[in-house]
């Protein structure tokens, strides 16, 4: 894996939400979700939804807690205690981004402001502890709700967000094809590859072919990493990642099986050489 990394960006959550009322936890009207999850999608968050209108007693409030954070709801008390360690549970995971999205926050927060709070502190601390750990991890925190008292974000301030230079390539930025005559390779003992929660951000960027003579746009989707010929929007390989404490690790390899149209040569190399060439070739791995 290269060691020439750029340095960690911190993002500006004004960008996204410009009423925010915190530097980690922002507002704004429900109906900007659609809006809200391309915008964080481009800037490479990872995005935890809890359904706020469920979450209006306490076994609700658990339940959402677990399934947002990967508990046992049974772990999960009374108090501070209803919260899990968001540092431990997202210092640990590969996103560098991440972002709680809370639907209905009004019915979140009228139904037990005291509980909110206190999920609200949980979320600003393990924010500041999170800034300060190495590798470093931002957390945001955007509250959903009806307009008016949450913001709608006017059409100015959307076309600023949208000239603001992502850092993910997506599948919006591309021409991309469906697969035409895809396989799968039965990974070896020999085809063992694991990446560090670190270096899988920086993966999760992708890679789009602007240079002449550049022939792979390369993007990440549901820790899928899938390189596209740039030619004329062809999918040709695809690597799947697993989600594992020390990391991510690879788990299986898509391609196209049809030569003609995969344009790149399998003889004397198996799809999982290839595919680990063409990480070099784009500059992720």
């Amino acid at each position: 894996m290269s060691t020439n990394r750029p340095e960690f960006e911190w993002f500006e959550p004004a960008i996204l939400a410009p009423g925010f009322f915190n530097p980690v936890v922002n507002a704004a009207a429900e109906e900007e979700l659609g809006f809200l999850s391309t915008q964080l999608d481009r800037h490479l968050f990872a995005r935890r939804e809890l359904p706020g209108a469920e979450m209006h007693d306490h076994h609700g409030f658990r339940r959402a807690m677990a399934m947002a954070f990967g508990v046992k709801e049974s772990s999960l008390g009374y108090g501070r205690n209803v919260v899990p360690n968001l540092f431990e549970i997202l210092a640990a995971a590969p996103p560098r981004r991440t972002a709680i999205l809370a639907r209905g926050a009004d019915r979140l927060i009228e139904a037990d402001v005291q509980r909110f709070l206190t999920f609200a502190d949980a979320v600003s601390d393990a924010a500041r502890k999170l800034a300060d750990a190495r590798p470093q991890t931002q957390l945001l925190m955007f509250l959903l709700g009806p307009p008016p008292a949450f913001a709608s974000i006017d059409a100015g301030a959307k076309r600023r967000a949208e000239l603001h230079a992502g850092l993910k390539v997506t599948a919006g930025d591309i021409t991309l094809r469906e697969w035409n005559a895809p396989r799968d390779f039965d990974l070896g003992p020999s085809h063992q590859w694991t990446l560090s929660h670190a270096d899988w951000y920086y993966c999760s960027r992708g890679h789009l072919a602007a240079e002449e003579g550049e022939k792979w746009h390369c993007i990440e989707h549901d820790d899928r990493i899938t390189f596209i010929r740039a030619a004329d929007g062809v999918p040709c390989f695809e690597g799947i990642f697993a989600r594992l404490p020390q990391g991510m690790q690879l788990v299986g390899i898509r391609y196209e099986s049809d030569d003609a149209i995969r344009q790149l040569s399998l003889v004397g190399e198996d799809p999982f050489t290839a595919f680990r060439k063409l990480c070099q070739i784009v500059g992720i791995a």
